[in-house]
């Protein structure tokens, strides 16, 4: 069914269960399907994972060869046997037309993505095989590209939902569409936390209501791959193979991928120890067992936990808000939430009255899917809400050069770049990368190619050498997204001519 016709259906009337409004979350790790239940006005997560008990399925598929029959989440995870015909992490390779090779036979992700979310989607007729789909909101990454949203929608249209496909909404305002309909519409600064496979990404908001809106500034938005949850996966196992003999097969060491899925909840799921964990590797010929000690994971948790607070004290001091307690909501989503170690490390910062767990952290982001879906299908009244940010560069910055005898534009800092992100310094040797030996030009460009002069540096003061015996240090830092600080610094020119001592900082607003 077209979303629209549904939505006009809609208005005014009840649907009943031979409808199903969806939310969905595309995870690069896992994914999870949610539906609004209409009786009884609240998204419910569908049990997606072949009877494992999972509220996601892994973002995987293998294919058979022998029965030309494609296997999807964790039946292709454990019937990993170490050859090139599984896909998996398809979401961090959108927006640039990737292929992954199957039996040698290239395959785009798109296509590959699309088949995995008809599988997805299909598990709605296990509940009702003649309900039809009134219309799905997916959920993405909150700055992700548009090329990447692109082949999203490649997908459903290789899985045959590109009518019932609504849009493709951030996964913040999902959940801050969901979380503001229900008794939390008095928060004035929220923290939301999305902690995943491929990083940690944290936001502090500040909240305006408006009648039926509300308006959210972005006060500041930081992630960290270092902290994302793939990290700890291959950090346990390095841990299991300390167990194992020196020399396992290439089949062996592909099964503990499998083996990971089934026991990570099992050591870092646990808030209290009795006894240490038994783990049997019963795929290893001759089969192994391990003893796993609390303090064993403990030491292997630490150095996260140190990050992990680091992150979210640097998240607030650059979000101008000096202390957490000045925090109202603290929302955590995303399946890092699992672990007991990361819940304890959130508590140490904000405290306990101010700090929203949910009891499947993996599926919240689809379960608001599903919510802003019945919202724009007018099927529930919820409230609107329109989230701003100035928080990325919106201008490509640097200097010309001269290549082959002609000036060309050498971006320093590119568009897109959030402000508190760090950019190496640019070594200039004098004369060949400046337009004269008196100064430097620092320039913008917009979208479509308009270069700008933004300041011009001037250099008086340096000593005199030959024409390209000076190098010149180039670095830039923003304070904000209004004040960047240039800094040029002499370096010298080997042992001939060692460093003058001579720096200069100049301060511009390149957006004015």
């Amino acid at each position: 069914m077209n979303w629209k016709r549904f939505r006009d259906i809609i208005s005014g009337r009840r649907p009943d269960e031979s409808y199903y409004i969806l939310g969905l979350d595309l995870g690069n790790d896992s994914s999870s399907l949610a539906f609004y239940n209409m009786a009884r006005g609240v998204p419910e997560l569908l049990d997606i994972s072949g009877g494992y008990g999972h509220a996601s399925m892994p973002t995987v598929l293998q294919h058979i060869p022998e029965s030309r029959e494609w296997i999807f989440g964790e039946y292709a995870i454990l019937n990993n046997d170490g050859h090139e015909n599984s896909a998996g992490s398809m979401i961090e390779q959108l927006g640039v037309n990737a292929y992954l090779d199957i039996y040698d036979r290239p395959i785009a992700v798109s296509n590959l993505l699309g088949l995995f979310i008809k599988e997805l989607i299909g598990n709605v007729r296990n509940i009702n095989p003649k309900a039809e789909i009134a219309g799905i909101v997916a959920a993405v990454s909150t700055y992700n590209a548009p090329e990447a949203g692109d082949e999203i929608k490649r997908a459903f249209n290789a899985a045959g939902y590109d009518k019932e496909l609504i849009n493709l909404v951030s996964d913040r305002e999902c959940v801050f569409t969901r979380y503001l309909s229900g008794d939390n519409p008095d928060a004035k600064n929220a923290v939301l936390l999305d902690y995943g496979s491929r990083e940690l990404r944290a936001g502090v908001y500040s909240i305006k209501r408006a009648g039926d809106r509300f308006d959210i500034n972005t006060e500041n938005y930081m992630f960290s791959s270092e902290l994302g949850a793939r990290n700890i996966d291959r950090d346990l196992i390095n841990l299991f193979l300390e167990y194992l003999p020196p020399r396992i097969s290439k089949q062996e060491k592909s099964q503990l991928t499998g083996f990971l899925y089934q026991h990570k909840d099992l050591l870092l799921q646990k808030n209290n120890w009795s006894k240490p964990v038994k783990l049997y590797f019963n795929f290893t010929y001759p089969p192994a067992q391990a003893t796993v000690t609390e303090k064993r994971v403990n030491e292997l948790m630490f150095p996260y936990k140190e990050r992990f607070t680091a992150f979210l004290n640097n998240l607030l001091v650059r979000g101008n808000i000096a202390k957490a307690r000045d925090i109202d909501s603290v929302i955590c989503v995303g399946g890092g939430f699992e672990m007991q170690w990361v819940k304890d490390s959130v508590l140490s910062v904000f405290g306990e009255n101010s700090v929203h767990f949910y009891k499947n952290p993996k599926g919240v982001i689809a379960e608001s899917a599903a919510v802003t879906a019945a919202k724009l299908l007018r099927a529930v009244r919820a409230p609107s809400v329109i989230i701003r940010d100035n928080l990325q560069i919106r201008v490509d910055l640097g200097i010309m050069t001269r290549v082959n005898r002609r000036d060309r534009f050498y971006p320093i800092i590119r568009r897109g770049a959030f402000w508190w992100q760090e950019t190496g310094p640019l070594n200039i040797i004098l004369n060949q990368a400046t337009d004269s030996a008196d100064s430097i030009k620092l320039l913008s460009r917009t979208d479509d190619g308009e270069l700008r002069t933004i300041a011009i540096i001037p250099l008086d003061g340096l000593p005199a050498r030959p024409k390209g015996a000076t190098k010149l240090e180039l670095s830039m830092r923003f304070e904000n997204t209004n004040s960047l600080s240039v800094t040029v610094t002499d370096r010298g020119f080997g042992d001939i001519y060692p460093p003058a001592g001579y720096a200069r900082t100049i301060k511009v607003n390149p957006l004015r």
